[in-house]
């Protein structure tokens, strides 16, 4: 995104409808005649309105503009980075999940269409999600931890710091994504985790065998993570 193309949409149009009408009658129908009595003085009274909007667009663009979109660019690298380890980790993760379910015998679940060996940039649908966690078993993973509460809690700890670094540069960020980070920041995944986990530390039976009883926790970490990659930094 450049410095035009990230100019806010609203001051956009306002300023190019104030231009329109300028140019409409200030120079088009200027020399007119009245279609009613005191269409003149209205039409004055709408050209000094417009050119006010013009130059307070122009002053903001400039003072304010101008100077958020080159201190977003200094801090740009560092952002980014840790936006990209957040969307890694969470390719990581649900590359392993469809290693596991479509290794299953019963051949429910698909590997999908199109994707390489790791799966980038790809967000199962409710229905797809569900049957993929019901085709996980919990004692069953491709990691060093021997099962998904263990997996998932080490899921949730790497992306912490990541969430924390960007959230130090708040003041960079645009309100929709300090909203995202901060969500996924305190995702209600983290905390259930963490209950389980203690639960499995403590020897107390989880009574599921697969990990569809996530399957709300992870529907909406991946919607969250999911709106990041499309929406956040792209600058």
């Amino acid at each position: 995104m450049n410095l035009f193309t990230s100019f806010r949409k609203s001051l956009a149009i306002i300023l190019i409808v104030s231009i329109f009408v300028v140019i409409l009658l200030d120079v088009v129908f200027k020399n007119s005649s009245e279609v009613f009595s005191g269409a003149a003085l209205l039409s004055d009274f709408i050209v000094r309105l417009a050119y006010s909007f013009i130059a307070a667009t122009l002053f903001y663009f400039i003072a304010v503009h101008m100077k958020e979109f080159n201190s977003r660019k200094n801090v740009s690298s560092v952002i980014s980075s840790n936006i990209e380890q957040l969307v890694k980790l969470k390719e990581i993760l649900l590359t392993e999940l469809y290693h596991i379910a479509v290794t299953r015998d019963n051949r429910e679940v698909n590997w999908p269409e199109g994707q390489g060996s790791t799966i980038k940039g790809y967000y199962p649908i409710n229905s797809e999600l569900e049957l993929l966690l019901k085709n996980v078993p919990l004692r069953k993973t491709r990691h060093s931890l021997d099962n998904w509460i263990y997996r998932f809690d080490f899921f949730c700890k790497e992306i912490i710091p990541h969430c924390e670094t960007i959230l130090l540069f708040s003041s960079y960020l645009k309100a929709d994504e300090l909203r995202l980070i901060a969500s996924l920041r305190s995702h209600k995944l983290i905390s259930k985790i963490a209950m389980y986990t203690s639960n499995e530390f403590h020897g107390l039976p989880i009574g599921n065998d697969e990990i569809s009883f996530l399957n709300s926790e992870v529907e909406s970490i991946l919607s969250i993570f999911k709106e990041i990659e499309l929406n956040v930094w792209h600058s």
